[in-house]
């Protein structure tokens, strides 16, 4: 289905053009735990100053989302300014961490009432079926799940990478990407 896409049809024929743009690779220092590095010398750090910025529209796929309550009133603040704010991450039934969709939920209601549209992506399982294990090991029935971490703003910005918008990759994680 994806191969007859227009998009995929493009690309394959050629027709799509490129446009060229600066990138900067990012990096955590590699012993961030261990040493006395500033907020804003690592890659959370570099990203929340750059998702400061938009006016119009961020897009956040993650697919451990789980932010932190500083997080939520930025994200919050934005909206009420009036950018228009979506975010994708895995359903209870596709993500491989039950545990992590816990702490998302916990957040969910506040994100939505601030006008924040939530997606959830989700092979056709419903509800995962515990106990089963399906052929990564996780114990749920699907054996589809996200993983990209692609955070977008206004349709000008793009930042690719390993960062997911969960306290682990802000305070533990070792993390790097590319800002376009």
């Amino acid at each position: 289905a994806l191969q007859k896409t227009p998009l995929v049809q493009d690309l394959l024929d050629g027709r799509l053009q490129w446009i060229w743009a600066p990138a900067e690779f990012m990096s955590d220092l590699p012993d961030k735990l261990y040493r006395n590095i500033r907020p804003e010398d690592t890659i959370p750090g570099m990203i929340a100053a750059e998702l400061r910025t938009p006016s119009r529209q961020l897009d956040l796929v993650s697919a451990y989302f789980i932010p932190t309550e500083a997080q939520v009133q930025q994200l919050v603040q934005m909206a009420r300014r009036g950018v228009r704010i979506r975010v994708l991450t895995n359903s209870l039934a596709s993500t491989d961490v039950p545990l992590v969709h816990a702490f998302y939920l916990k957040k969910r209601r506040t994100l939505l009432q601030a006008g924040i549209r939530l997606f959830e992506y989700s092979e056709n399982d419903p509800l995962p079926s515990f106990g089963v294990k399906g052929s990564r090991g996780n114990t749920l029935t699907s054996d589809a799940s996200l993983h990209a971490k692609v955070f977008s703003w206004d349709q000008q910005n793009v930042f690719v990478g390993s960062f997911n918008y969960d306290p682990r990759s802000l305070y533990h994680n070792t993390e790097c990407g590319l800002l376009v």
